[in-house]
């Protein structure tokens, strides 16, 4: 649960108690209502919590990392990779093994070309990747999937099934 995301943390917590007291409906809604509020949020606060390790293991000067890197650790990679190619090693500190960092899932196509970031405290502004953050993939992983797990259990739908019956 620590590797959740702490809005979604959150919303996990209410969707349960949706779930214990109300219907069926009321999770549907809840579910729009925290899909749209989520996708407000800053990187800082939807991106998965992890620790950094074996990022030198898996950097490679040619291909930048190398073949099965672990998503996060790939994220590591290009963020450091990123602080050389804008000159901004002077103003943040590349990522190193044992840190803390947060990871989010980027839209393709993007400047880039990866679907990952990594960074220790704050996304930097410099990266100009604001516009990429997949929100969509972000609150799926964080959110729908373990919701689906307990739904599949009791039935329950998370969104509005149209139906074709008149």
């Amino acid at each position: 649960f620590r590797s959740t995301p702490a809005p979604c943390r959150a919303y996990i917590k209410q969707a349960l108690k949706i779930i214990m007291e109300g219907t069926e409906q009321e999770l549907i809604e809840f579910i729009e209502e925290k899909r749209l509020e989520f996708s407000s949020l800053p990187a800082e606060q939807i991106s998965f919590p992890r620790s950094a390790s074996n990022i030198t293991k898996y950097t490679n000067p040619q291909t930048i990392y190398e073949k099965g890197t672990p998503l996060h650790i790939r994220g590591c990679i290009m963020f450091n990779h990123q602080l050389k190619e804008k000159g901004l090693g002077n103003k943040y500190n590349a990522i190193n093994d044992g840190e803390k960092i947060k990871f989010t899932y980027l839209k393709q196509p993007n400047i880039l070309k990866d679907s990952v970031i990594s960074f220790p405290v704050r996304l930097p502004k410099e990266f100009g990747l604001e516009k990429y953050i997949d929100y969509d993939m972000q609150f799926d992983k964080c959110f729908i999937e373990p919701m689906k797990i307990i739904l599949d259990c009791i039935g329950w739908q998370m969104e509005k099934q149209n139906s074709l019956e008149i």
